[in-house]
């Protein structure tokens, strides 16, 4: 006579997933530290970089008086010429408005 925990047994390992898998120990990779994602001659004012790619800079709007964080990121072109972009963030937590300037100089 078959045992009737072995089929329970079986699906709860299949459906909640072993806990002893290969993949259970492989380290998170750690993010860069923003400080190592610098470009020499960029001012920021308004905007916290958050990654730059092959010549794309990815930032999120930062409020300069209640230090919101916008959901969105953002991204611009940069040239080796100097050049800005620049928007207005209107906070959705305090309602006021900070200017968001990204620009390089020479």
């Amino acid at each position: 006579m078959k045992s009737a925990a072995l089929p329970l047994c079986l699906s709860l390992i299949l459906f909640c997933g072993c806990k002893t898998s290969r993949h259970a120990h492989r380290p998170v990779p750690a993010k860069r530290p923003v400080a190592e994602l610098s470009i020499s001659g960029l001012t920021l004012k308004g905007a916290v970089i958050t990654r730059i790619n092959a010549g794309t800079i990815f930032y999120q709007e930062r409020c300069a008086y209640c230090g919101y964080l916008s959901p969105e990121e953002h991204c611009v072109v940069f040239a080796s010429a100097p050049w800005s972009e620049g928007s207005i963030l209107i906070c959705p937590k305090c309602g006021k408005k900070t200017d968001v300037i990204i620009r390089r100089a020479r």
